[in-house]
């Protein structure tokens, strides 16, 4: 969770954002996360899909060729 006085800022985004470009950098093509109400929206826009109850999981492609 982030601390109150830095929510809002884009901070979170950034992290998830990154995380899951490395993992498709790193041929990593499936990701469970356990993340509360707060971050859903955050990893939502990022790929994650509600999966077993409490986590969220994030499949992706292999790259072509």
């Amino acid at each position: 969770m982030t601390d109150v006085p830095a929510r809002d800022r884009g901070h979170a985004r950034r992290i998830v954002d990154a995380l899951v470009g490395r993992l498709r950098t790193a041929g990593i093509h499936y990701a469970q996360l356990h993340a509360g109400t707060a971050g859903r929206p955050v990893c939502e826009a990022a790929g994650f899909v509600t999966g077993s109850y409490p986590s969220m999981d994030l499949v992706t492609a292999p790259p072509a060729g």
